[in-house]
């Protein structure tokens, strides 16, 4: 994901799943739909914050996915 393609709002919420993993390891991808702290940015979530832009959505599923397939093989 490159930033310059991201705006304001959509870096924070980039930025709260960041958070999030340190803190917690993993996170499911129905949680950054309706759950806090992803829901802050905007009601809908991640649905909501990249609603003009679903390409970037996709793509930070898919590194939420790999990361999350990482974290759970090392468990």
């Amino acid at each position: 994901i490159s930033t310059g393609q991201l705006s304001a709002n959509q870096m924070r919420f980039v930025r709260s799943i960041i958070d999030y993993m340190a803190h917690n390891g993993t996170v499911e991808r129905g949680a950054l739909f309706d759950e806090d702290p992803f829901t802050a940015l905007n009601d809908n979530g991640i649905d909501g914050v990249f609603r003009k832009n679903e390409a970037q959505m996709f793509k930070i599923f898919s590194i939420i996915d790999r990361i999350n397939s990482n974290a759970l093989a090392l468990a």
